[in-house]
């Protein structure tokens, strides 16, 4: 009888165990997923944030977007879109969709590329805080150095060659 009781026990706290780490690991794997999906939405801000420039520099001027411009936007928005479909917890979704498809948010295309930034700078953060750093500061510097520059300077900065 006692064997049997030894037995049971056993079989229960084995049964208990592997749910356990099945819950852990199910845990884990979401963790990753989400983690995964939230970096590819930050690379694809990135992406829309380098064209909607493009926009806002035209709004400002007083011209139309270009269409090619117009249409790789609304490209990105929409592939955005469906990266926060495939994961509905990823932090600031609410900025992103607002950023993205509110029409009244902002007045202007550069208030839109402000809180673009913005947004970019808080999943940065999260997402990968090292290197938003420091492309902060470069940023800032190539902001500041586009003032200070000479009207006739060539860029040569290689990932800012286009």
């Amino acid at each position: 009888m006692n064997a049997l009781i030894g037995f049971a026990s056993g079989v229960g706290v084995s049964i208990i165990a592997a749910f356990i780490t099945y819950m852990l690991q199910k845990r884990v794997a979401r963790r990753r997923h989400l983690e995964q999906v939230s970096f590819q939405i930050y690379m694809l801000l990135l992406d829309l944030n380098s064209h909607y420039f493009s926009v806002a520099s035209n709004e400002l001027r007083g011209e139309p977007p270009q269409p090619e411009k117009a249409a790789k936007v609304c490209e990105l928005a929409m592939q955005i879109a469906d990266k926060l479909r495939e994961a509905d917890d990823v932090r600031h979704l609410e900025e992103i969709l607002t950023v993205l498809m509110s029409e009244d948010a902002y007045k202007t295309a550069n208030d839109r590329a402000r809180a673009l930034n913005a947004v970019i700078d808080r999943m940065g953060d999260t997402v990968n805080p090292h290197y938003a750093k420091i492309v902060r500061t470069i940023s800032d510097n190539n902001v500041r150095g586009f003032v200070d520059r000479p009207s006739g300077h060539r860029n040569n900065a290689p990932a800012l060659m286009s």
